[in-house]
């Protein structure tokens, strides 16, 4: 979706929930996947990827709408979503 066709309402929806994502990952150190491992600079993987809903999970029901989650490729990277996030 362009960010032309937001509302004033969808940009604080989007503003809420990027700090709530920003502040959990950060609580939990980060996300370490399988294809892409991270670690803290002690040495501590992060635990964040136990927290996703959508990233890893095609094919199943998205708890929020629960239509089937969705990837496509972009940029060499899959990307996950609901037709909820579209």
């Amino acid at each position: 979706r362009h960010s032309s066709s937001l509302t004033d309402q969808d940009f604080r929806r989007l503003h809420r929930a990027l700090v709530s994502v920003l502040f959990d990952a950060m609580k939990y150190g980060g996300t370490s996947l399988l294809d892409r491992p991270f670690a803290d600079p002690m040495g501590r993987e992060g635990a964040y990827g136990q927290h996703l809903q959508i990233w890893g999970r095609h094919g199943e029901l998205s708890s929020r709408s629960r239509s089937p989650i969705r990837r496509e490729k972009y940029r060499g990277s899959w990307t996950y979503f609901c037709d909820t996030q579209v």
